[in-house]
């Protein structure tokens, strides 16, 4: 059997064709996968993974895909062709069925697929559908359900038996995935969920010779990270937080350089940015009170509170790409209904604390003139 179809790849979605599927537990996945840059085979068999099967890596294909995968006996092939390039990928099967249900796959975002084709070994279409209406609208008849419209398959109560639930965070750190994280957490919650959320391996790398991105962006992006993690009440870590037996991107320690007597290990601008974070979030915890900036343009924001609540902290920061050099402006921060006693600035990049010129409006303290950047500026408030 031979399946065909055309697919708009923008966004580094992974997508792929699924065959001989028996049951959610059996079937072969022929899978594209942008955001780690490989061709693969995955088999479920009796519930269980196999590894990832006849990886092939993949680089810079355009956005307009052919997919194309086809099983003969126990033998499995899977192109993908973007109509300059071909690359391919083979694997003989460890456990095949003889006949299953064939369909595509697409991790995130809107129905990408079209010109879907199946055919039997001999070149005969069993099924074809190019699953796009008049002016490409949806045909009449079919519902794309994808993301937050997705049907949960976890019955209510489950959730209460679950301690932790955690991911790896690809998604780049802006309000998109924030509020995305949020509607999780309420869905989570209605099926009984109680436990702790985990940001298990938050990755940014940078490392030598420099390149993309700088050790800059990648400070940045962490700080961005752990900040909006915090706000939402999870924790939040690197994979590898240093090495110093070979180069890794990922770790808060530049390259070592071996001498005859010694070994540094020498912390980039992540690290320090990290350890100084640490010490401005000590017994801060997500709170909500209300807080309104006179900027154009919209901030991402996110508040805490400690103690017996006569401590507040709050994180604003503009949400522009990562660059070398700091993108800033000067905006006017109104607390609302807070009459706060002093407050100070904090630069979690220099470890520097300045104490602000507090203004009363009734009910409302008024910051004039905060330098926001485009990394989190913090606000410690003592009322």
């Amino acid at each position: 059997m031979a399946v065909d179809a055309h697919a708009r790849n923008d966004v580094g979605q992974s997508e792929g064709i699924v065959l001989r599927f028996k049951d959610p537990g059996n079937f072969v996945l022929a899978n594209y996968a942008p955001h780690i840059n490989i061709l693969c085979f995955h088999e479920r068999i009796n519930g269980s993974w196999a590894q990832i099967l006849a990886p092939v890596p993949v680089h810079d294909l355009g956005p307009d895909l052919h997919l194309s995968a086809k099983i003969e006996g126990d033998q499995a092939v899977f192109c993908v062709s973007d109509g300059k390039r071909t690359v391919s990928t083979r694997h003989t099967l460890q456990h095949y069925h003889d006949a299953g249900g064939v369909g595509l796959i697409q991790l995130t975002g809107e129905q990408s697929f079209g010109s879907f084709r199946i055919a039997d070994c001999q070149g005969k279409a069993i099924f074809q559908g190019d699953f796009s209406g008049p002016n490409g609208t949806v045909p009449l008849g079919l519902k794309y359900v994808y993301g937050a419209d997705a049907p949960n398959p976890i019955p209510k109560g489950l959730g209460a038996r679950i301690d932790g639930i955690g991911w790896h965070p690809a998604n780049y750190p802006d309000r998109t995935y924030f509020d995305a994280v949020r509607r999780l957490k309420k869905q989570c919650a209605a099926l009984g969920f109680k436990g702790r959320y985990f940001a298990t391996e938050i990755y940014a790398g940078s490392s030598y010779p420099p390149g993309q991105p700088s050790e800059m962006q990648m400070a940045k992006y962490l700080v961005r990270s752990l900040t909006g993690h915090s706000g939402l009440d999870m924790e939040a870590g690197p994979c590898h937080p240093h090495f110093t037996a070979f180069p890794h991107p990922q770790s808060l320690c530049r390259q070592t350089w071996p001498v005859q007597t010694l070994v540094p290990c020498q912390p980039s601008i992540a690290y320090y940015a990290w350890r100084t974070l640490a010490t401005v979030l000590d017994d801060f915890h997500p709170a909500e009170y209300p807080v309104s900036f006179s900027a154009k343009d919209r901030l991402t924001c996110f508040t805490f509170e400690r103690g017996d609540k006569k401590e507040r902290l709050l994180a604003a920061w503009l949400p522009v790409a990562d660059a070398d050099e700091t993108a800033s402006l000067e905006c006017d921060v109104v607390l609302r209904g807070t009459r706060a006693q002093k407050v100070w600035g904090i630069d979690v990049f220099n470890g520097t604390e300045q104490e602000l010129v507090v203004n009363r409006q009734d009910d409302d303290t008024v910051l004039r003139g905060v330098l926001i950047k485009d990394y989190p500026t913090y606000l410690r408030i003592r009322n």
